[in-house]
């Protein structure tokens, strides 16, 4: 029949062995992959939510900053005048 020698026995365990540990180690780097993905996309999901309140807010303080100046410019002169505009 068969005659297997303790080498090709050593041989045949050693790389069975490393394909056992490689499949272990890859099917770990893969849960790992999806915590860290997991983890991303709930981080990116809280920035993007504090990124429209800070957009909101920065519309909001923009447009009253717009009307503030509308209504320094709806004010009357001042009596003096603008002294630059006689500097030479």
């Amino acid at each position: 029949m068969f005659r297997f020698t303790i080498r090709e026995l050593v041989l045949v365990m050693t790389v069975v062995a490393m394909g056992a540990g490689w499949w272990i180690d890859h099917s770990r780097q893969d849960r790992e992959n999806y915590e860290i993905a997991a983890g991303f996309h709930r981080a990116l999901k809280t920035l993007q939510v504090q990124h429209q309140k800070d957009l909101q807010d920065f519309v909001a303080n923009w447009n009253r900053g717009r009307t503030e100046d509308h209504e320094r410019r709806d004010l009357p002169e001042h009596p003096i005048g603008n002294p630059r505009s006689e500097l030479p």
